[in-house]
């Protein structure tokens, strides 16, 4: 059940990075459309937030649970994997270039 939670959590962070993408690149001309725009932001980086302190934690929970230096070696280390991701995926969503 943790890995499925795992995998639920990197998607739902591949999809908010898509929507917070997707939001960026829309054009407003007026202020109901702008407050809407940032309404949308704001709930999409919430979940993003959540999905990068929540993936950590469920590769803790997979690798056993230790309380000792281990388990912090391993949440540091799924959070950078976890950032290196966001990062990477955020950049390739942001820049689509057009092959002629």
């Amino acid at each position: 059940m943790d890995l499925f939670f795992l995998v639920v959590a990197v998607l739902t962070l591949l999809v908010a990075l898509k929507r917070i993408t997707a939001i960026e690149k829309a054009h407003t001309n007026s202020i109901p459309k702008e407050i809407k725009h940032n309404i949308f932001m704001m709930f999409w980086g919430i979940l993003l937030v959540s999905c990068i302190v929540f993936a950590p934690y469920q590769v803790w929970v997979l690798t056993g649970a230790s309380n000792d230096w281990d388990g912090v070696y391993m949440i540091e280390a799924s959070l950078i994997a976890t950032l290196f991701i966001c990062v990477t995926f955020y950049s390739k969503f942001k820049v689509k270039k057009k092959i002629i």
